[in-house]
C-alpha cells in the first residue's frame, strides 16, 4: 500500500508511489547501528523531482532513507533520518561508504534535528562509489544524465560515520531504485524536448563561450532594489540549448522565491552563447546546461 510521503526538513513533500521488491535484512554487532529495511522502496514524483524512500529499523526506532534527483544527472541527494543519527555533530564532515570493506568518502552534510525522526543528515551531489566485482575501489560513474546502474547494483549498504558514531542502512543493491529514478528523469528530459538516449551519449556537454563574461553579467543582473531589500537566495538553473548552442528555454529547478530575482537571472542566462553539446557521433546536438547561483548581499 502507498503511504503519504514524509516531511523532512529542507525536503519537499511529494505524491504518488510505486513499490519495489524488498532486500534481505541483516543484523549488526558491537556499537555500530545496523538497520534492516522494514518496508519496500516507494517512488514519488513531483514535476522534475524524483524520489525513492524506504523505512528501516523498527516501529520503536523508526529510520528513513530518501534517495532523490531534481532533474537528470549522475548524482543523487541522500537524506538519512532516525534516532541513531542524533550522535552526529552539525557543521562537521561525515564519511559515506557503500560497501562493507570500503573506506568512507569524506564530505559535508547538513545535520539537523527532526521532530518525527530525531535527526536527519542531508547529503547533496552524491555519486555512487562501490566495490566492483574485482574487489577494488570504484570511482564515480561516467554518466552525466543518469545514474550508473552498474555502480548502483554493486552497492551493499549505505553507511554514515563521524568519529565514534556509525550508522549503516542495510540497503543491499540499489539497482532497482536507481532504475526507477532513471526512468523518471528520462521523462523529465522528454518534457524539455530532449531525447534521453541522445543525452546519455553526450560528450562534451554545452560549454559557455565566455565564462568570465557570464559571471560579470550575472553580477550586473542582480537588481539593486533586491540588494537594498536584502533579498538573497540560491538558484539552480537549467538552460536547454539547441544544436547551434543557443539557449531556447530556462528551467528553474530551485528558485529564490523572489520573482524579480528569478526572472532577471533567467533573462541574463538566456542571452549567453554556448559551444554546442556533441552526441556520441561527434555531431552537435540539442542538450542542457546546468548551474547553481548563490545570490548574497555583502
Amino acid at each position: 500500500m502507498c503511504r503519504p510521503p514524509l516531511a523532512l526538513a529542507a525536503l519537499p513533500v511529494l505524491a504518488a508511489c510505486l513499490t519495489l521488491s524488498p532486500v534481505v535484512a541483516i543484523a549488526g554487532e558491537g556499537t555500530e547501528a545496523v538497520l534492516a529495511p522494514v518496508s519496500t522502496w516507494e517512488a514519488s514524483i513531483d514535476g522534475s523531482l524524483c524520489r525513492m524512500e524506504r523505512r528501516f529499523g523498527s516501529e520503536a526506532q523508526p529510520h528513513l532513507m530518501i534517495v532523490e534527483q531534481n532533474g537528470p544527472g549522475a548524482a543523487v541527494g541522500l537524506a538519512l533520518a532516525g534516532p541513531s543519527l542524533q550522535g552526529l555533530v552539525p557543521d562537521k564532515g561525515v564519511a559515506l561508504s557503500f560497501a562493507k570493506d570500503q573506506p568512507g568518502i569524506e564530505g559535508p552534510a547538513s545535520i539537523e534535528p527532526n521532530r518525527q525522526f530525531g535527526a536527519v543528515a542531508i547529503l547533496r551531489g552524491v555519486r555512487l562509489f562501490s566495490a566492483p566485482a574485482g574487489g577494488e575501489a570504484g570511482g564515480p560513474p561516467k554518466e552525466r544524465a543518469r545514474i550508473d546502474l552498474a555502480a548502483a547494483e554493486r552497492v551493499e549498504q549505505v553507511s554514515l560515520s563521524q568519529g565514534p558514531t556509525k550508522v549503516t542502512f542495510a540497503t543491499g543493491p540499489l539497482g532497482d531504485a536507481a532504475q526507477v529514478l532513471n526512468q523518471c528523469t528520462a521523462q523529465v528530459l522528454r518534457t524539455w524536448g530532449l531525447d534521453p538516449e541522445v543525452q546519455y551519449g553526450v560528450q562534451p556537454p554545452p560549454l559557455a563561450k565566455d565564462q568570465a563574461g557570464l559571471v560579470k553579467e550575472v553580477h550586473k543582473a542582480y537588481p539593486r532594489s533586491a540588494a537594498r531589500a536584502l533579498r538573497q537566495g540560491v538558484l539552480d538553473v537549467v538552460l536547454v540549448t539547441d544544436a547551434a548552442g543557443v539557449a531556447t528555454n530556462c528551467k528553474l529547478m530551485v528558485t529564490t522565491s523572489y520573482a524579480d530575482l528569478d526572472a532577471s537571472m533567467c533573462q541574463t542566462l538566456m542571452k549567453q552563447r554556448f559551444e554546442p553539446a556533441r552526441g556520441a557521433d561527434g555531431q552537435p546536438v540539442a542538450s542542457f546546461w546546468r548551474t547553481r547561483i548563490t545570490l548574497r548581499v555583502g
